[in-house]
Parts: C-alpha cells; structure tokens; sequence
C-alpha cells in the first residue's frame, strides 16, 4: 500500500511524521482472520488538522493462498481509486480547504486551481490557474508539478481554444516545453509521462505518444486516470478495441467518470456501431462548456434517428465556438489522430445538420 501511495504525484506517504511536522491524514487499518481461511480488513481515514473520520470501508472474505496476492490488489487498487485520485476523498477535501479559507503550502493551491479550470471549461478559472503556474514555475524552477499541470492547461488551450493562446498551435509547443521539463525534474512522475503522451498524440507523433502512456502506466499502474487517458487516445488514434479494454479496466473501480471518459468511451462505441451504449455515455457528458458533449449527442442522435434532436445540437456547438461551423475538420483534428475516423465524423455531422465547409476539400 506504501509503494503503491507514493506512485501518486501530490502524495507524501510517511510512516511517522518527522519531527516539527506533522501529517494531514492518518489511515489506520485493522486485519483480521476468519477460521475459513480468509481475512477482513478494515480501514479508516482521519482529517489530523480537524480531528475527524472523513472515511471508512471494509474489505470482506479476502482469499488466501493462490488467489492472495491477486485479492491484495484488488483492495489496494480500491484504495487508491478512492482515496488519491482527482475525485477520490482528499482531493475533494482539500479543494474544499484551500479554495474557500486558503491555506498550507501555495504550490498545491495553484495545482487546484489548475486543475479547477481543465475540469469546469470556465476561463476565468483557466486564466487564474494558469497565471498562477507560471508565476510559481517561474520563481521556483525545481517545481516539478507545477510544470507538469502547467503544460495540461496548455493542452486543455490547444484543444478547446481556451485561454490566452486558445488553440494556436504555440500553446502545443508551450505544452511540449512544460511536459519535458516537468519530467526532467522528476523522471519517476508517472502524470509527467501521460501529460508528455497527451502532447505528443496532439502533434501527430502517435509511436512516441503511445510510448509515452505506456511509461506513465508502468510508473503507476494504479492510477485509474492515467490509464483511462491511454485507452481514450488509442480510440482517437484508430486502435479503438484496446482502448476500449482499457477504458474498461479502468472503469472497474470508479464511481464517477468525468465527461472526457464519457467522450472517449462514446466515440470507440460509436464508431464500433453500439449506438445504444454510445448514447448512454454521449449524455454522460454534462455541462454546456465542454463543445465534445454537443458533437457526441449530435451524433448520437442522428444515429438513433432522433433527428429534431439532432439538428440542435450543431447549433449550440457554434454558438459555443464558431469554427466549428467552418472548419470541423481542423477541431477534429485537435482531439483525433485517425483521420480515417475524421473524415468519419466530418460526414456524420454535416448529415446531423452542421453543414461544414470542409476546408481540407476546396
């Protein structure tokens, strides 16, 4: 469970607190032996600061013998899910800490704020996370996360037009420039190597890329995230059945999937012809910043013949951002590798009522 806690970027995992230091969360556990041969094993989270249990669950008939190993696993896998990863336990409460009575280290924060601002789509979120960053990676260049969510807001400009550069090809080439340093400072971050691999899938290096997602899943295979990102991007790239499987895997221990897994699991459905399980995940996709819902549900459903439905999707994608109206093929581009998968999803959407002008065939 240690080693597994410190694979986590934003994680420090001690077994005692040094002297003059002290730790934000306690885990405790207690393991107990069943006479059938399996164990229970217990555990409870607490808030040191504030001195409360902020969570608890319990692990029940955990196999012994052969299947021990693979039933540890399970539970420490679980744990991570729930407890390190963006959603899970102490982000949450530590977003809700630092974000309304801020306080402790000012690095976390900017990394909160950043990653308040990818999440929401809201620019004024965006531009405050960013000008953070880099007020702190510019003071402090041994700031290893910073560089690393830094070139994720970079990204995030790239493919959704946010931000100051929104979607100039320099915010990919900043992004470049953050991902590679970040993993220079800190060669053993696996977020560094999936933000590299992010990057690199954006400028069309696709054997890099991969490679690069397939390092960051090695450096922790139980970040959940990281390997929901690589099963996306396979998809965008043409390799959609392994993508999938991967999607899957990473689905098995989370209860909330934020709309970019909903986007990816929709598009390899979609484009395998499982219009049932596309739509489920195209409306998985909640909020009115994010233009991907409005391509999903378009093609959604036009597929499912709902076509008064359909037609008012394209409107609210340009609404939102108007070169979608003029040049889908080069929004596509930014999120999608395959161009077989766009030229796809260019025809589809022109029949779903966007009526592009498709630059690419002038």
């Amino acid at each position: 469970m240690t080693d597994a806690f410190s694979r986590f970027d934003l994680i420090n995992v001690t077994a005692e607190p040094s002297p003059g230091h002290t730790a934000d969360y306690a885990l405790n556990g207690l393991l107990e032996y069943n006479a059938e041969g399996t164990a229970t094993a217990s555990f409870r989270l607490r808030d040191v600061a504030e001195g409360v249990e902020v969570w608890s669950r319990t692990y029940e008939r955990i196999a012994s013998g052969p299947a021990r190993l693979a039933g540890e696993d399970r539970v420490v896998v679980d744990l991570a899910s729930s407890l390190l990863q963006p959603f899970g336990v102490i982000q949450a409460r530590e977003r809700a800490k630092n974000l309304t009575a801020p306080h402790g280290d000012p690095r976390y924060r900017c990394v909160l704020l950043a990653l308040d601002g990818i999440r929401s789509r809201d620019a004024a979120q965006h531009d405050t996370g960013r000008a953070c960053l880099e007020q702190l990676t510019a003071a402090d260049k041994s700031f290893a996360a910073g560089l690393t969510y830094l070139a994720a807001i970079y990204d995030a400009e790239y493919v959704f037009g946010s931000g100051q550069d929104g979607a100039e090809p320099r915010a990919l080439d900043h992004a470049l420039i953050a991902a590679r340093r970040g993993i220079e400072l800190a060669p053993a971050n696996a977020r560094a190597y999936q933000l590299l691999g992010a990057v690199l899938f954006g400028r069309g290096e696709i054997k890099a890329a991969i490679g690069a997602m397939e390092h960051a899943v090695a450096l922790n295979r139980y970040d959940r995230f990281i390997l929901a990102g690589f099963g996306g991007r396979l998809i965008t790239a043409g390799q959609v059945d392994r993508g999938l499987a991967l999607l899957a895997q990473s689905a098995e221990h989370e209860t909330v999937r934020p709309g970019w897994m909903h986007f990816y699991v929709f598009l390899g459905q979609y484009l395998k012809g499982n219009f049932t399980d596309a739509g489920y995940h195209a409306d998985g996709i909640t909020g009115d910043a994010n233009p991907l819902g409005f391509v999903a549900r378009a093609l959604d459903r036009r597929a499912r013949r709902r076509f008064r439905e359909a037609t008012s999707m394209p409107q609210h994608l340009v609404a939102l951002r108007p070169l979608w109206r003029d040049d889908a093929r080069g929004e596509l581009n930014r999120v999608i590798s395959a161009p077989d998968i766009v030229d796809r999803l260019v025809r589809d959407l022109d029949a779903a009522g966007l009526q592009t002008i498709d630059k690419a065939r002038r």
